[in-house]
C-alpha cells in the first residue's frame, strides 16, 4: 500500500530462506525435495491456505 518492500525469500550459502511474518527465518537445504520443503513450512505456518507459493519453471 505505501510502497514498502518486504523480503519473502532468498537463497544464501546453500539454503533457501523463507521469511515469516513474525520475523522468523526458515532455512531449507537446497537438496530438499519440494515436498520436504513444504513439510518444513507447514510446520511453521498455521494457516497454509492463506500463503502463496511460487514455482520456478
Amino acid at each position: 500500500k505505501d510502497g514498502e518492500k518486504i523480503k519473502l525469500a532468498s537463497y544464501e550459502e546453500g539454503f533457501y530462506i523463507v521469511y515469516l511474518p513474525d520475523g522468523e527465518e526458515v532455512r531449507i537445504t537446497n537438496d530438499a525435495s519440494r515436498e520436504e520443503g513444504l513439510a518444513v513450512l507447514n510446520g511453521k505456518i498455521a494457516l497454509y491456505e492463506e500463503c502463496m507459493l511460487a514455482s520456478a519453471k
